[in-house]
């Protein structure tokens, strides 16, 4: 077996790597704890300033790194190349402007309880980062370049079908100047994994992935004290309230579902329809879909591209069988789909009750999923009746009316009139219940990979006067 680069659109196999060795593997944590020994000492200051390279070089690769996306996951080209030359850069131009800001000493002191002290935030050691298919740069990177800003050093096991993506994330880092045992590429075997969790120089393991690759990594960890950072699957509610632009809000959940052939964590599977509006909601779903166009993802023209692979379009593909003969009735969007075991017709599901098999999955892929409901109330309940907690968004034209229920939705994150539930580098990202635990990006997800250490100063110091007289030595 090996990681393979398959073209989803057209099934040709053109590029195979083989598992590393364990002596490959046994070689990486020695570089990666090695090299942390130096790493971890280097100033904030220059870890940024690789980090602003980077999103140079990403910048004038987009078109290189975009075509190989679309070659090995079947993403739309003008996706592909958006997220390497402007999602990526963005994110780590963030991360470089706030380094300082986000891992600066901060003083604490308290007259209730005398004491003076600060909050320093250290490096821990190696990370190991796992990461999933669907966005093949900005998931590496956004698991990588916090680990790496703290001062650890990182070892990706990226996934199975994207062997040279990853390797070409990898090697914007390092024509940037990074070190090469802070960032290494492994393409590693679910055995070697367990055992790069259970060696004593790895410290965190952060995961992007389904709810169940989660639950066997954060128990792998748990098992060995690790601490960890889980981004797991979302069924995120798309709640209509009685006061929205139903004509905006359709082409919103037209956006948010067609996004990355609906193969996204955080973007709406559950369209939450009141009553009054969800004929109109229906009606008008199915006449802008209509030019939905099947096809070769390379290909600017296509909007509905083949799935990441044939697994990922065989688990879709019953799911709406399943739902179907759960008592659903299915409306196929768009053009028909090419035959072929990597497509999903684009579907549009209704009367999806409880008691349907497929009520409280994940369902990633181009299926819309409609519900209607009778009150603002019912509306909530239903949001929030699922086992995951991701993201979610609430649509009206009154904002502080949304803002409202959003404070009542139970996810990480809700957006108000988006297309989705995505959030900006400055933003933490994560979830509750089975979406996981941890944040990723913003200043918290930051500091997810640092230990957070507390330093007590003898009575009589300032601690802000002593962090001042220390002019960015600590």
């Amino acid at each position: 077996m090996s990681y393979r680069s398959t073209n989803p659109y057209t099934g040709e196999v053109f590029a195979e790597f083989p598992y590393a060795t364990d002596d490959e593997v046994d070689k990486a944590l020695e570089l990666a704890h090695e090299t942390f020994q130096t790493w971890s000492r280097t100033s904030i200051a220059e870890r940024a300033a690789i980090l602003r390279r980077a999103a140079d070089i990403a910048e004038e690769r987009a078109s290189e790194l975009g075509a190989l996306a679309t070659l090995e996951m079947g993403k739309l080209i003008g996706e592909a190349t958006g997220e390497a030359g402007n999602t990526v850069p963005t994110m780590l131009r963030w991360l470089a402007d706030e380094a300082e800001n986000i891992l600066a000493p901060r003083p604490v002191s308290s007259t209730a309880a005398p004491f003076e002290g600060y909050i320093a935030y250290r490096p821990e050691g190696v990370v190991v980062e796992i990461e999933p298919w669907n966005f093949p740069y900005y998931q590496a990177i956004r698991g990588f370049a916090p680990a790496m800003l703290c001062g650890n050093t990182v070892i990706l096991k990226h996934a199975s079908i994207l062997p040279q993506c990853a390797a070409a994330i990898v090697q914007v880092l390092y024509d940037a100047g990074l070190p090469r045992g802070v960032w290494q590429n492994l393409y590693a075997t679910h055995a070697q994994v367990e055992r790069l969790i259970s060696d004593d120089r790895v410290r965190i393991v952060t995961l992007t992935g389904s709810e169940a690759a989660g639950a066997k990594i954060a128990q792998l960890a748990s098992r060995h004290l690790k601490k960890s950072v889980m981004e797991l699957g979302g069924s995120d509610p798309f709640i209509i309230l009685d006061d929205a632009d139903i004509e905006a809000t359709i082409q919103l959940a037209i956006m948010g579902r067609c996004f990355n052939a609906g193969q996204v964590c955080a973007s709406p599977k559950r369209m939450i329809v009141p009553d009054a509006l969800y004929d109109r909601f229906v009606a008008g779903l199915k006449e802008s879909t209509a030019q939905l166009r099947p096809g070769d993802p390379a290909a600017e023209e296509t909007t509905v591209p083949p799935m990441s692979s044939r697994e990922q379009a065989a688990t879709v593909n019953d799911q709406i069988r399943r739902a179907i003969a759960g008592g659903a009735s299915a409306t196929p969007l768009g053009h028909i789909v090419p035959e072929g075991d990597t497509w999903v017709q684009p579907t549009l599901l209704e009367n999806v009750d409880r008691d349907n098999p497929v009520f409280y999955e994940e369902i990633f892929g181009p299926v819309w999923s409609i519900y209607r409901v009778s009150s603002e109330e019912e509306a909530i309940r239903l949001a929030n009746d699922s086992c995951y907690g991701l993201g979610g968004t609430v649509h009206s034209v009154d904002v502080a009316h949304a803002a409202r229920v959003a404070a009542r939705v139970d996810t990480g994150t809700v957006a108000i009139n988006s297309p989705v539930p995505a959030v900006p580098a400055g933003m933490p990202f994560g979830g509750v219940k089975r979406s996981g635990f941890g944040r990723e990006m913003g200043y918290e997800g930051v500091r997810e990979f640092a230990n957070i250490q507390s330093i007590l100063l003898p009575e009589g110091i300032s601690a802000a006067e002593f962090l001042s007289s220390l002019s960015g030595k600590e």
